[in-house]
């Protein structure tokens, strides 16, 4: 897998400038086109709510103890450092366009450094929040478009992004959903299910969890649900999900590098997991990692609803309305502990933060949720679907979102529904989660402004950079070089993997394009050169305009100038 991801890298870098003098005029304007597809309505007042996030974010990555930073592989890399400094001299220095420019290019350099393996989703966010940062800060409100020798270095940023991003996703093929509890997960499930993912199954009750994983959610504790069960005079069996504080993991068969290998002997591309980390690991780097995330207000009342539905399924003809009706919050945060208590936190750090006695959430554990959540290759957000259509379509490579499937709901559970009586007060307990989902909701938006401009390119040629008939499951079942989809790799849009024009043999070569000889970093006007003749010897020297090549010639040669 890891020769494979080298290889789709080096690929990608050797024709990333001849791709982008290619399709020079059709990426001209791209970016606008992908700023207002972003922020609908006002460019400036969108915009800067989620900037303001991004400075709080990027100024506290600049200052994350070693500690917190070592939960995050990528910040060990100086190449993700160098993109935090050019990003911060972007959030500084961007009234300035010599220094624009300058930090624009810096960061460029070190996004081409980085070395394969990895798609760097941490690393991708601060370097479109720093591009949007410049943009938006200029000349009012974003008024002003950046200049067009800024812009040229942006779009070739932004298509870096893009291509490393797919490169990894297509080299792991396996995603991993982290589904918190009713937060649209079962609905996600429905997604895979109706894009040709595979998993141990798509039914309500197995709901894309795998079985061996124990990765069922942990909700309601045995003591209290005694007390519930007694004062329905019901004596039922314990149901399913009474099981916190008493259901574990054998954590040394759960690790992420188990799973990932459990899931390819299955010939499975895709599972969730509705419980927490494996073993409160960072992030499975073995996987694509997705997450969804949902107003965690909205979330709260979901799951009360959803626990008095489960009882009243299990206890029917017993007036179980009755036993929830007039409860404080300590009832509730003795029945569900982790499900009512900062649930998004909890199951992003790890199982000892669902053992009873259940520990309180402090600040440091919020800064920890915001890293896992930068480390999670792409976020949904429920409430916004034409973001979670983008992210999923282009992000995924998906030929459908959640919104064009069967819905399946807990909105409409009871006919009344008995909330504590101091609901409020369970609401503000809930806080550090609120925290937590705003950065979710701030960072999406530039994850999808930079998965537009992906998608405004591909409209305007076809095929260029999606392909046109999304094979089952999207880019993770994507097979080779070719699948990268770039212009002159011989790819045919839609193409099985056993196709000649579409199938890159073991040395690296895909259609004539003589990917183990490509350089790893484009850093000069003659790897330039030797991209471009490579890629007209597919696509044709018509595809490639002379005054195009020798623009972006010249640009890549005063970069490298500035280099030595």
């Amino acid at each position: 897998m890891q020769a494979a991801l080298v290889v789709k890298i080096k690929w990608f870098a050797a024709l990333e400038c001849a791709a982008y003098a290619r399709w020079a005029p059709r990426v001209s304007g791209a970016f606008e086109g992908a700023l207002a597809a972003t922020f609908i309505e006002d460019i400036g007042k969108e915009s800067e709510a989620a900037l303001e996030t991004y400075d709080s974010m990027l100024d506290w990555l600049q200052q994350l103890p070693d500690e917190q930073a070592s939960r995050a592989p990528e910040l060990s890399q100086p190449g993700v450092r160098g993109v935090l400094d050019a990003a911060r001299a972007l959030a500084t220095e961007n009234a300035d366009e010599s220094a624009t420019l300058r930090a624009l290019r810096t960061m460029h350099d070190h996004l081409i450094a980085l070395p394969p393996g990895h798609g760097y989703p941490l690393a991708r966010r601060v370097a479109v929040g720093a591009i949007l940062r410049a943009r938006v800060g200029r000349g009012g409100g974003g008024a002003r478009p950046l200049s067009g020798e800024a812009q040229a270095v942006v779009d070739s940023i932004l298509l870096r992004l893009f291509g490393t991003h797919k490169a990894s996703t297509e080299a792991k093929g396996l995603v991993q959903f982290f589904h918190i509890s009713k937060s649209g997960g079962t609905n996600m499930c429905m997604a895979a299910e109706s894009n040709g993912c595979t998993t141990e199954g798509f039914d309500e009750r197995v709901n894309c969890l795998i079985r061996r994983f124990w990765d069922e959610p942990r909700w309601a504790t045995f003591a209290t649900h005694k007390m519930v069960q007694y004062s329905a005079g019901n004596r039922t069996a314990r149901p399913w999900y009474v099981n916190f504080g008493r259901q574990r993991r054998n954590e040394n068969e759960t690790s992420c590098q188990q799973r990932a290998e459990y899931l390819r002997q299955m010939r499975w591309n895709f599972h969730a997991n509705e419980f927490t980390t494996p073993r409160g690991e960072p992030v499975c780097k073995q996987f694509v990692n997705v997450i969804m995330f949902r107003d965690p207000i909205a979330r709260l009342r979901s799951q009360i609803s959803w626990i008095q539905k489960l009882y009243k399924g299990v206890y029917n003809g017993s007036d179980v309305s009755a036993v929830f009706r007039g409860r404080t919050s300590l009832f509730w945060e003795r029945l569900v502990p982790a499900a009512v208590n900062n649930y998004y936190i909890r199951s992003l750090l790890g199982p000892r933060f669902f053992e009873p006695p259940l520990p309180p959430i402090n600040t440091t554990h919020v800064q920890q949720a915001l890293l896992e959540v930068l480390q999670h290759d792409l976020l949904l957000v429920l409430e916004r679907k034409a973001y979670t259509d983008a992210v999923l379509r282009v992000g995924l490579g998906w030929r459908s979102s959640i919104g064009d499937d069967r819905v399946r709901s807990s909105g409409d559970l009871l006919d009344e529904v008995a909330m504590p009586i101091d609901y409020e007060k369970l609401k503000a307990r809930n806080a550090p989660d609120v925290e937590v989902q705003r950065l979710a909701v701030s960072v999406q938006a530039l994850d999808v402004l930079l998965f537009n401009f992906v998608a405004a390119i591909d409209a305007a040629s076809p095929g260029a950079l999606l392909p046109r008939a999304p094979p089952p499951c999207g880019f993770v079942a994507a097979a080779g070089v070719a699948a990268l989809g770039w212009p002159g790799a011989g790819a045919r849009a839609g193409a099985s993997p056993d196709d000649g024009a579409a199938r890159a043999d073991a040395t690296g070569n895909a259609a004539g394009v003589g990917v183990a000889a490509a350089p790893a970093v484009v850093t000069s006007a003659s790897d330039v050169a030797d991209a471009i003749a490579r890629a007209r010897a597919v696509a044709g020297a018509a595809a490639l305009p002379e005054n195009a090549v020798g623009g972006l010639a010249g640009v890549a040669g005063t970069q490298a100038a500035g280099r030595t």
